[in-house]
């Protein structure tokens, strides 16, 4: 599990919350929302953990689900480090 800023707990619940969201049948357009819900309050310090948990998500419909909300997110949101991160975390998971 992805751990966030410490400072902000309310933003681990929703992404515990997302987790079991997204490992449930039919759960999994929620288990997105939740995620792209941490992207619009913090996009770049909860970009590569929102990643983190759409790649390993038990299921194909919850990875898709995962993987095509945040493939949504503008390039502009997220600063090159955030990107470089994201693009390893990609190339291990592949």
């Amino acid at each position: 599990m992805c751990l966030l800023q410490p400072s902000r707990p309310g933003l681990q619940s929703i992404l515990e919350l997302a987790v079991s969201c997204l490992a449930q049948e039919g759960a999994e357009p929620t288990g997105a929302a939740l995620l792209e819900g941490l992207l619009s309050v913090a996009p770049a310090p909860c970009f590569a953990c929102c990643l983190h948990v759409a790649l390993v998500a038990p299921a194909s419909e919850a990875r898709d689900a995962a993987l095509g909300m945040l493939c949504k997110v503008p390039p502009g949101m997220l600063p090159p480090e955030v990107v470089a991160e994201a693009l390893a975390l990609v190339s291990h998971h592949s």
